[in-house]
């Protein structure tokens, strides 16, 4: 009974062993699944994740197919994510255990490829290419090969080996398979477009006409109408190319692809701008701008204005042509687009030309030179580096594929080491076994001679105890000797105390006439050392003077700056921009919230960058001073407007201490505009006269008198101190540089005598900006 009970029992466990493994393997498989879906949603750190469970499940259980299925998945992780030697261990692992898999093989070479191709090996992924297209028999797989193929040969600049290959993926794809030939056909069509081969691109392009034509992707069929336009316009054949341009321009509007559209304006714009229409070509190009007004990306703004700005050049309208220029250039001045921005400062270089002035055509002519230079210089270091690239690659690819051969050597002299220490370990327990016998023999020896060691002791014990006894008595002897000595030795130490406190009152008789003598020295020499003290002093005392007066301007014009930084960022404007926000957000108004919220931080930022510069260019200046103006007219609910005019220079080019002109713009629309409901005009006009910059700050407010009777009639809440400040500043700056700077208030009439407003007159050194 016992016997039929286990036979059962031991076949349980077995059975639920074997579920245990089968569940296990599904669990597995499923895990790299996901982590295949992961790594197509571009999860990368969640499919990273499931593939090293897996793997280290795999290499626990020295599982070596899903040790390769795992390993292929984390390496295209690690190639997706940009690093590339981590991903090369791992996927060359993955290719030597599928050797023999012809499926998993080609697609392993292919990943290999795809990684080069990231990487900027191209030779090097043209290899694995080849690799995968003679291991595969998959027609699908291959024609993926043929593109890829195709690809590195266009980047390579071999057009007739690339338009091979991609003739070789459309023979191998299917009619149904829509948007792989329309991506082949528009590669097709840039080469032939690189080519100058303009018949062979249309063609491609209307191939891939042909295939959208029923799509519902109307982008796609928007951005092909455009090249085709764009592609009659290189046949000179301008007719067509605006046929083609308002159909892409219709399809657009339908759809509602801004994206598309502002493209088509812009070359709408450029074919009646060539046909000599100036009316139609502003009316596109303005169309095109108001389309991407609203687009946060500004380098689609900066790009119709150029396009405006070449436009309005080419009819002499050189006004409107530098405006549009200056806010294209203003727009990506910090952005990674240099091809724009050089685009942007040829423009400039002409206007300046056209205008007659020669110094500021030559300084935007070298900002163009110097980007464009910069940017063939970046194109040359890039094709001279590729070989430097091939090498480094195929150096490191040796490298790991010797570091993957040490490994499989590592972990054969690793199994040999187990097996001999599993063996040593055997030989071990038999040793431990005979020595175990040996220590029973030996402790029986061992007790009977502690018996006798004892008896032994015992007898030691007894003798030792006699001695001491002996000694002790000896020793009581001895003791009463010491005592009748230590009382002899008492009576002469008391001897000696009494001798000794004579001397010392001797002593200290003689050391206080020591230091009677010892004073008088000291008053002599602290007289002496007193006189060269306050000779010192007086010399010191003069120097202090003749440098505090020297440091004086200094430290004041550091002082005033600092006031000056206070009086901008004052509470009684943070609490008016706060409460406006506020305002703004109770009425549901976001828009208007977030504009003045993004106005309200560009002004804090000029504010911050500029008032730690000693001078700044006008262009910057003026810049802050428009954000100011902004916010203050929808602060007041746009109750008023402004201008600023510069003529005759250019204002990249002055120099000009910052923050010098904005109080004055703040006092004219606090005291003045303010107090007017509608109609208010704020101008400023900045032209060089007789050496010096002069600036005119104009507001037909109130005027002085009538503001002045308003704020005495009311609490004073608020205190402007900036024109004094400022003032102040412009004295401290005139004896710096003994220049003649000065600002002077006149009061602006009616024919009628009635009050009209108020004039500034600010009078600033001209200084060129470095």
């Amino acid at each position: 009974m016992n016997s039929y009970f286990f036979n059962w029992f031991w076949v349980f466990c077995f059975a639920l062993t074997a579920n245990l493994a089968l569940a296990q393997n599904v669990f597995e498989k499923q895990l790299l699944l996901d982590a295949q879906k992961d790594l197509q949603l571009r999860k990368f750190a969640q499919a990273l994740d499931k593939a090293r469970i897996v793997y280290d499940n795999a290499i626990a259980k020295e599982d070596t197919v899903l040790k390769g299925e795992s390993s292929f998945i984390i390496g295209k992780v690690f190639q997706k994510n940009g690093s590339y030697l981590v991903a090369l261990e791992y996927l060359f692992t993955s290719l030597k255990i599928f050797d023999k898999n012809v499926g998993k093989k080609s697609e392993v070479l292919k990943t290999l490829g795809d990684l080069y191709h990231d990487w900027g090996g191209y030779k090097k992924g043209l290899e694995y290419y080849k690799l995968a297209d003679s291991t595969s028999i998959d027609a699908e797989f291959k024609k993926d090969i043929k593109e890829a193929e195709g690809d590195i040969y266009s980047h390579l600049n071999q057009a007739d080996l690339a338009l091979v290959e991609y003739d070789k993926a459309i023979a191998l794809s299917s009619f149904k398979d829509v948007v792989f030939l329309q991506r082949i056909y528009k590669k097709k069509s840039d080469i032939f477009l690189k080519r100058h081969d303009y018949d062979n691109a249309l063609s491609m392009e209307f191939k891939q006409f042909d295939l959208v034509t029923n799509s519902v992707d109307q982008h796609t069929k928007a951005t092909i109408l455009n090249n085709i336009g764009y592609l009659y316009n290189f046949k000179s054949d301008n007719e067509k190319a605006l046929v083609y341009f308002k159909k892409s321009k219709n399809t657009s509007i339908e759809t509602g692809d801004t994206d598309s559209l502002y493209i088509t304006l812009i070359n709408i714009g450029a074919i009646y701008n060539i046909r000599k229409d100036l009316d139609s070509s502003l009316m596109a190009l303005n169309e095109a701008l108001k389309v991407v007004s609203l687009d946060r990306n500004k380098e689609k703004e900066a790009t119709v204005r150029n396009y405006l700005a070449a436009t309005l050049l080419e009819f002499k309208k050189y006004s409107e042509a530098s405006d549009n220029n200056r806010i294209a250039i203003d727009l990506i001045k910090n952005s990674n687009n240099l091809s724009l921005l050089a685009q942007c400062y040829y423009i400039r270089s002409k206007i300046m030309e056209q205008k007659g002035k020669t110094k500021e055509q030559k300084y935007y002519y070298d900002q163009y030179k110097k980007l464009n230079d910069s940017l063939s210089l970046i194109s040359t270091l890039f094709q001279n580096r590729q070989a430097e690239v091939d090498s480094l690659i195929s150096t490191k690819e040796s490298k790991i594929q010797q570091l993957l051969l040490n490994k499989e050597i590592d972990n054969l002299v690793l199994k040999q080491y187990k097996l001999l220490s599993e063996q040593r370990e055997k030989d071990i327990v038999l040793l431990a076994q005979q020595n175990s016998l040996q220590k029973m023999a030996l402790n029986n020896e061992m007790l009977n001679k502690d018996r006798l060691s004892r008896m032994w002791l015992l007898t030691q014990k007894e003798l030792e105890n006699e001695r001491k006894a002996h000694e002790i008595s000896e020793l009581q002897k001895s003791r009463s000797e010491q005592d009748l000595l230590t009382q002899k030795t008492a009576v002469k130490l008391n001897k000696l105390a009494k001798e000794n406190l004579q001397n010392e009152l001797d002593i200290e008789k003689q050391r206080t006439e020591l230091n009677k003598s010892a004073q008088e020295r000291l008053w002599i020499i602290f007289g002496f050392s007193g006189g060269l003290a306050l000779i010192f002093l007086a010399f010191g005392y003069y120097s202090q003077r003749k440098n505090a007066r020297e440091s004086q301007l200094k430290f004041a014009n550091l002082e005033i700056q600092q006031r000056l930084l206070r009086s901008q960022m004052n509470p009684h404007f943070l609490f008016n921009s706060l409460n406006s926000i506020q305002g703004f957000i109770n009425s549901n108004n976001s828009d208007k919230a977030n504009r003045f919220l993004a106005c309200y931080a560009r002004l804090m930022r000029s504010i911050l960058e500029n008032t730690s510069k000693e001078m700044v260019s006008l262009h910057s200046e003026l810049e802050a001073l428009k954000s100011y103006i902004e916010l203050e007219q929808m602060r007041l609910g746009n109750s008023f407007t402004y201008q600023i005019e510069v003529k005759d220079i250019e204002s990249d080019m002055i120099a000009i201490p910052p923050m010098l002109i904005q109080p004055y713009v703040e006092n004219s629309i606090m005291h003045g505009l303010r107090h007017k409901a509608s109609g208010g005009l704020l101008k400023i006009s900045i032209f060089p006269s007789e050496g010096f910059l002069n600036c005119y700050i104009y507001d037909n407010g109130i005027g002085r008198e009538a503001s002045k009777v308003i704020n005495e009639s009311r609490s004073k809440d608020y205190k402007s101190v900036a024109m004094n400040l400022t003032r102040d500043r412009l004295e401290l700056l005139n004896a710096k540089d003994n220049s003649n700077m000065e600002v002077g208030i006149r009061d602006e009439f009616t024919l009628d005598g009635n009050p009209s407003g108020t004039t500034v007159i600010l009078k600033l050194q001209l200084v060129e900006y470095v």
